[in-house]
Order: C-alpha cells, then structure tokens, then sequence
C-alpha cells in the first residue's frame, strides 16, 4: 500500500521495499552477466595469451595453464568492475524506463533516489571488492604466478629449452639449441646484451648440460668444447673496426640467476603495480626517508590509481543511470554501447595522466582524481534534472 500524491492510497502500487528489493535483484543479475563477459574479453587478451603461449612451447602443461588461469582471472574482474557495473546499470533503468515502470513508481511519491539506492549499494560492494582485489589478491596471484614458474624450472631445468627456438626469458641473455638430445643440448649458442640490449659477448659451444644450483638459485650452464667473443664495452656494435678477442675452451660455466626468471612478468626488482598495499606504503616511506620525491610520487600515483579505478563504480552508476532513465528502449545492445563509450573514455583519461608519471612535478597523483570527479560531477547535474521532470 502506497500513498499517492492526493493522499489516497493505492493497493495495485507495491511498497518502497519491494521496488527496491525488485531493483537490487535485478542489478545484481544484470551487473554479474555484465562483469563476467568483461572479465572473459579481458582474459582472452593478455592473460590466455601468455599462459596459452607458454603451453604451446611446452613449457607448462594443460593442469598448469588452467591453474594459472585460475590464479590470474580473479585479477581481472577489478578492471572489468565498472564496466560490469555501468552496464548493469543502464540494463536495468533502462528495461524499467521503457516499460514505464519508473514514471509509474514517479507519480506514486517515491524518489528517484531510492530506485537508485539499491544499485548504490551494489556499487559500494564491487568497490570493497576491487580494493581487495587491487591491494591484495592481484599482487599476491602474480607472485604465485611467477613462483610456480620458478618452481617448474628448478624441477626441469630443460623445460625451457626448445629445439631451433630462441630463449628470451632470462633478461639480459637470448639462448638458442639446434637440437635436444634427452638432457643435452647440441650445437648451442649463447648471447648477453646490456641494458640497451646490445651484444657484449656471445659464446657457442658443440654441446651443453642444464642443472639447477639449489645453493645459489641459478641455472647452471655447462658448455662444452667451444668459443667466446668480448665485445668492447664502448662500441659493442662496432666488429667491423675493432678486433674481438676470442677464447677458446673445452668446459665453461654460465650461470643464469632464477630471480629474474621471465623477463615479460618484470625485473627481478617487484615492480609498484604487483606491490601489496603495505608494501607501497613501505616503499613510499622509505622513498621519503632518502628524499626521493619522484619515486614518491610514483608510489603515490600507484595507490591512487587503485583506488580511483575501485570509486570508478560508483562514477558509472551516477553517470548511467540518468542516461538509462532517460532510455526508450530495453536492447542491451544500446546499454553496452553506452557504457563502452564512457567507461573508455574513463579509461583513456587515467591511463593518460599516468603517463606523466616521468614529470613528477606535474603531480600526476592528482591529477589521476580529475576523471573521477568530472564523472561523479556530470552524473549529479543529470541526477538531478531526471530527477526534477
């Protein structure tokens, strides 16, 4: 029962309680679909490709990429919270808008805010939830990741190597093997670049063994009956001119530290983006101690772009659902068209700020909040025009 505008009653009008309850149910469902399609179209981007990659070198088997897979995806559903929850948004104001149903729930008194307050809720919840998962799973999943990665090298040292492939996962070396003969491999070339990936020295042998030295943490490369080139440290590309010196050899040991294992999941340094919440603000303490002020200003752009992508929810509910109050159809097709459209420009915007991170005094940790702020802004004034017709 629902008192009108005159101040009769109605019984065909359900209470403010069941509208909401209707409201949340159906944002709930709409927002899950939503986040799930999301997070699948941006697993099927970086993630399976490197997992899948890894799988068809035989570097991991089929039971490992899907535990890696499963490690990694719940990583994801940070990013593909908002645009989960945008869409939710203006699925479901937007079916209620084409049936009628909003400017019916209008004319019987209740406010637009307390439609919208059960999809408020559900955008407050994801935020928790993408904090968590920003602060504290996403950095801990990508240190098991590259864990058990160490840990199938160090049980099969040889699991790296394939025939007339070339190596590049240990930074700073390229390897490469003509052929693989049980744990040895044959007619084996070796090449160490420097920081700007020039060549300082190469080595090639007829053959070499691979173990794994518990003691220091390395592959250990024993190569047998070859040759070594030094470059000089000057010109290293320069062999036309000046003369290498070549050493020639029966036995020669190559280590290869495991720390820097897989140069595509960083240095061996953790990078800011797979820090933990307490380890940033360490970091960040420890940079204002030696009086860094651009590495504290990195560290500070890195906590706040977590938690400005996690309020990002909230931004795209007050954003949308004006938009979808205002829709006079319930396609979902129009819903993910718009929210696609906004949430990249979101997106665009954040990532271009952070390229300022190489211009500290820019203070791009600040700027990162005007996105947000213009969303939120924007999201009102539309809140509350729908609101006043």
């Amino acid at each position: 029962m629902i008192s009108l505008a005159d101040g009769r009653t109605s019984p065909f009008l359900p209470s403010v309680r069941v509208i909401q309850s209707y409201v949340l149910r159906e944002g709930l469902l709409h927002s899950s679909l939503s986040v799930a399609l999301f997070a699948l179209v941006l697993l099927s981007g970086n993630a399976i490709r490197d997992v899948l990659e890894l799988l068809a070198d035989g570097k991991i088997s089929l039971f490992c990429s899907l535990k890696f897979l499963c490690i990694l995806s719940p990583s994801l559903i940070s990013y593909a919270l908002p645009l989960g929850i945008l869409t939710g948004t203006l699925w479901t104001l937007g079916k209620m808008a084409s049936r009628n149903e909003i400017l019916l729930i209008k004319s019987a008194g209740i406010s637009l805010f307390q439609i919208l307050s059960p999809l408020i809720l559900i955008a407050l919840g994801a935020m928790l939830l993408s904090l968590f998962i920003n602060f504290e799973y996403a950095p801990k999943s990508i240190a098991g990741y590259r864990r058990s990665l160490r840990e199938m090298v160090r049980e099969d040292p040889l699991r790296y190597f394939r025939p007339a492939t070339f190596v590049r996962e240990f930074p700073g070396y390229i390897l490469f093997a003509q052929r693989r003969q049980e744990s040895c491999l044959e007619d084996f070339h070796v090449w160490e670049l420097d920081s700007q990936g020039r060549t300082m020295a190469t080595a090639q042998a007829e053959s070499a063994e691979v173990s794994y030295d518990p003691n220091q943490d390395t592959l250990l490369l024993s190569l047998h009956r070859g040759s070594a080139e030094k470059r000089p440290d000057d010109a290293p590309e320069n062999i036309v001119e000046r003369s290498t010196p070549t050493l020639f050899f029966k036995c020669m040991d190559l280590q290869l530290p495991l720390g820097n294992l897989l140069a595509h999941c960083g240095p061996g340094q953790v990078r800011l983006k797979h820090m933990s919440l307490g380890e940033l603000l360490r970091a960040r303490r420890e940079a204002i101690q030696r009086g860094d002020f651009a590495g504290r200003v990195a560290i500070q752009l890195q906590i706040q772009k977590q938690i400005v992508m996690a309020l990002a929810t909230l931004s795209m509910v007050l954003l949308g659902a004006p938009l979808a109050m205002k829709s006079a159809h319930a396609e979902i097709f129009i819903h993910l068209f718009l929210a696609i459209l906004l949430a990249m420009g979101f997106y665009f915007s954040v990532i271009a700020i952070s390229w300022l991170e190489d211009f500290p005094h820019w203070r791009p940790d600040l700027l990162l909040w005007i996105p947000n702020l213009l969303l939120q802004v924007l999201g009102f004034i539309l809140f509350r025009r729908t609101a006043r017709h």
